[in-house]
């Protein structure tokens, strides 16, 4: 089935919708006898009440806190939990048109709520992508692993994806479906150097994000066209479900460190790889900006570099204390082994390595924006330490929002630097 492609980020969407929502809702109680206006006006607070708390208890329970939710969601949760008991008490009474826009005021401010959530998060651009992720439709252009000699001998002009295999490696982690991203050159020319970027996501996120919200692959392809040598794009599960918090560290929310390290990276190496060398770097934007730059941290090893869009100072789940409590069983020393400046303080380990980071600003001269000072501020103070250490390091602030849309703008502008920086050498 298909859907028409409409876009969803414009800023005309929600005015427009909510203002036929209102229209609706108006009709629904519009000459209603007083004694009915009387009955339905409290119970039309307290479900609107109701589904606020529920809201508002949810992000906390999934600890995502509510300082950066606009007041645009409040109140179209708001409206959503009022319209429940207009559509009750308006169904059994009243003229047809009333009954009807009655019962409509449910799934229209719900239409509401959910426009204004994609448009804070940025999550779906037009009806399409949200209609593919909803319904899990195969991704455009994905094949199997029995494909891959075969389209040797046939070049595709555009990337493929295939999903790695599901079973738990040696880590154990219980993870989704994750998937590569190989591009033409992969299948065109197998003597070629080969490199792979490991791309995570958020928290709540899932393993086709990047891909559908980040515009990973396209922004793969349109390089691949431009240069002819585009890399693997791994998109790796980090958290194993939505709003699993595990900031890439093994903890008792789940051995994510290890799940990308012992699982993903040798299954890079033996099946895509095949036995050559392959130069890795890793990239992540918000909760996966903190993992890439950990990791890379922790694995210099294995990682020539590292791309953080928005990421955290360090791995954090609410606080210094309940950090190392939650992530780190207690333990202080664990702590500081996965705080990135105390790891900077090593300025022999990371020469020669590379770190590109991205938040909301201007520049130059680099200022940071009032919508996003916090973050930028954060990615500043960490590229200093970063070029202290002997990295070589870029910044770029661009005006944006803590959205996919500006991890989409980031990574498009971090792609040809990462390839640079590998191609480079150390």
């Amino acid at each position: 089935m298909s859907v028409p492609e409409l876009p969803l980020l414009t800023q005309w969407v929600v005015p427009g919708v909510t203002a036929v929502t209102c229209v609706v809702s108006v009709v629904a109680v519009a000459r209603r006898p007083s004694r009915w206006v009387r009955r339905w006006l409290p119970m039309s607070l307290v479900g609107g009440a109701l589904i606020l708390t529920a809201v508002v208890t949810g992000f906390r329970v999934a600890e995502l806190g509510t300082a950066g939710v606009p007041l645009s969601l409040w109140c179209a949760a708001f409206a959503a939990g009022a319209a429940l008991p207009t559509a009750i008490l308006g169904s059994v009474q009243g003229r047809w048109w009333q009954r009807v826009s009655a019962v409509a005021t449910v799934p229209a401010t719900l239409v509401v709520l959910l426009l204004v959530a994609n448009l804070w998060t940025g999550y779906f651009s037009t009806t399409t992508r949200a209609w593919e992720a909803l319904t899990g439709e195969t991704l455009q252009g994905q094949i199997t692993a029995s494909d891959l000699d075969h389209l040797r001998g046939d070049p595709p002009t555009t990337g493929r994806i295939l999903s790695l295999p599901n079973p738990n490696g040696p880590s154990s982690f219980t993870h989704r479906t994750e998937y590569a991203y190989i591009p033409p050159n992969w299948f065109r020319d197998p003597q070629r150097p080969l490199r792979a970027i490991i791309m995570i996501g958020g928290v709540l996120t899932t393993t086709t994000d990047w891909i559908r919200s980040g515009d990973a692959t396209r922004t793969a392809d349109r390089y691949e066209r431009a240069t002819g040598r585009s890399p693997i794009l791994v998109f790796v599960d980090p958290t194993g479900r939505l709003g699993n918090d595990t900031e890439c560290v093994d903890s008792p929310r789940g051995r994510a460190e290890s799940h990308i390290i012992d699982d993903v990276l040798p299954w890079v190496s033996n099946t895509l790889a095949r036995g050559r060398h392959v130069d890795v770097a890793v990239a992540g934007w918000s909760m996966g900006g903190t993992c890439a730059m950990t990791l890379a941290l922790r694995h210099p090893e294995r990682f020539r570099g590292f791309a953080s869009i928005q990421g955290d100072l360090r791995p954090d789940v609410g606080g210094r204390q309940r950090t190392i409590d939650e992530l780190h069983g207690g333990s202080t020393r664990r702590w500081f082994e996965h705080d990135p400046l105390t790891m900077l303080r090593d300025h022999q380990r990371y020469r020669g390595m590379f770190a590109w980071f991205a938040a909301p600003g201007s520049g130059p001269p680099q200022r940071c924006s009032a919508g996003g000072r916090d973050e930028c501020r954060t990615t500043l103070q960490l590229a200093d330490a970063a070029r202290a250490a002997g990295l070589r390091t870029s910044v770029t602030l661009e005006p944006g929002r803590h959205d996919w849309p500006f991890a989409a703008r980031g990574f498009s502008r971090a792609l040809p630097r990462l390839i640079a920086q590998m191609h480079s050498g150390r």
